[in-house]
């Protein structure tokens, strides 16, 4: 029996997300550092043209503008970590997707089960770290949810395809 077209398709996919899941954990790795530039760099410089550009206008207005400045930039000192400890948990499963996804694509059993546990720990990791963005600031929550409903649903859907996809050919190629 051929391979099923599914398989090509979710495999190659499962590869890509891996890929993406990589980039993104970096990013996450290396979060903490951008925010420390932007509180030294950006927001002095950010607080000190709002002060310009309002002349003339309302201190409540120059005043509500600087709280907000101050209320977007307030990170607690526990984020830092998250970071570190989220970004280090994504990468695994970045990693476990390309694992997956490799041996998916060559008929082997431990794709399937790999992806069955990958997809079920990351969809978690995804809801956990959507709640702990909210809990860090409400801008970040924001971002966070923004990418992990994207990444929950595309992940149900995969996870779906496979459950449902048939099994022959990985039986065969045993």
């Amino acid at each position: 029996m051929k391979k099923q077209v599914w398989v090509n398709v979710v495999g190659i996919m499962v590869i890509v997300m891996g890929c993406f899941g990589a980039i993104g954990a970096v990013q996450t790795l290396s979060f903490p550092k951008m925010i420390a530039m932007q509180k030294e760099i950006m927001i002095p410089q950010l607080k000190r043209q709002m002060a310009e550009g309002y002349q003339g206008q309302s201190q409540y207005l120059k005043d509500q503008t600087l709280k907000m400045i101050d209320t977007m930039s307030r990170i607690p000192a526990w984020f830092d970590s998250w970071c570190l400890v989220s970004g280090a948990m994504a990468l695994l499963l970045a990693f476990g997707f390309i694992f997956s996804g490799i041996n998916l694509l060559r008929l082997k059993r431990v794709g399937i089960v790999a992806f069955y546990w990958v997809a079920g720990l990351d969809i978690a990791f995804l809801i956990l770290r959507t709640v702990v963005g909210f809990s860090a600031s409400a801008i970040i929550g924001m971002v966070v949810a923004m990418g992990s409903v994207f990444a929950v649903i595309l992940t149900a859907g995969l996870l779906i395809v496979v459950v449902c996809g048939g099994k022959e050919a990985f039986d065969e190629a045993c």
